[in-house]
């Protein structure tokens, strides 16, 4: 005669399940992380370069407006479209009416 028995999972099986289910999901979020991690850096030093070319452009701007602004440059700038310059210049006042 046959005993058959069904099948007993043990105790410890059922933690080492639960345990390698645990290490799955962790690696899972660890590489998540890790990805993360390294698209973050890759970004932060895209907008870094990024940063660095706008300074560069900013500089070059900077350097062409002073130029342009330059007091000798505008007096040959004055003196190309005929104008002279006022001894006595008369400035408009803004005066507001106090008394009503």
């Amino acid at each position: 005669m046959t005993i058959i028995e069904s099948h007993k999972s043990s105790l410890l099986q059922g933690v080492l399940l639960y345990l390698a289910g645990a290490a799955c999901l962790l690696m899972i979020a660890g590489i998540s992380l890790y990805n993360m991690n390294v698209s973050l850096k890759y970004q932060v030093s895209v907008q870094e370069k990024q940063a660095q070319q706008l300074e560069a452009t900013n500089a070059d701007m900077q350097n062409k407006l002073y130029t342009m602004l330059d007091a000798q440059n505008l007096t040959a700038v004055a003196a190309k479209d005929n104008l002279v310059q006022d001894t006595n210049p008369n400035y408009l006042a803004y005066t507001m009416l106090a008394h009503r």
